[in-house]
């Protein structure tokens, strides 16, 4: 479940947000299974399990062994995303692999502000590097 709060007042909207984290943090969260994360103008209550990475991971897990995709594009621009990126950054069969983050979100796994992050974040995977810079 997501609350957005965009079209709030800005400060007022994100108080009520802090206030509502804070609750949903000392109650549901206790409770069960559940994290409750903070994005951009949006708090968001979901299962442990079900996130955009466990996503990516089932349909990439659908392809058979000889289909796998060569390419993967990830794009976002909050931390909700993180997983898919932490996912993507484990697959080794992918030929060629883009992360495009909108805008930076400092608790985020990583933030490319320029070719250089990118080649930081993947020098633990020199093929990719290559392909990145010599794409045919």
């Amino acid at each position: 479940m997501t609350w957005h709060y965009r079209r709030a007042d800005p400060e007022y909207g994100a108080f009520q947000a802090r206030e509502c984290q804070a609750h949903l943090e000392n109650t549901v969260s206790q409770k069960y299974e559940v994290e409750v994360m903070t994005g951009k103008a949006n708090l968001e209550v979901r299962p442990t399990f079900v996130n955009k990475g466990e996503i990516a991971k089932k349909l990439v897990g659908e392809y058979k062994d000889d289909e796998k995709p060569e390419f993967i594009l990830c794009m976002g621009d909050d931390t909700t995303d993180e997983g898919m990126f932490l996912y993507s950054l484990s697959l080794t069969f992918v030929f060629f692999v883009v992360f495009v983050f909108v805008f930076c979100f400092p608790s985020s796994y990583a933030f490319l502000s320029d070719l250089f992050s990118l080649l930081s974040l993947l020098s633990n995977k020199p093929s990719l590097i290559t392909n990145t810079l010599f794409m045919r």
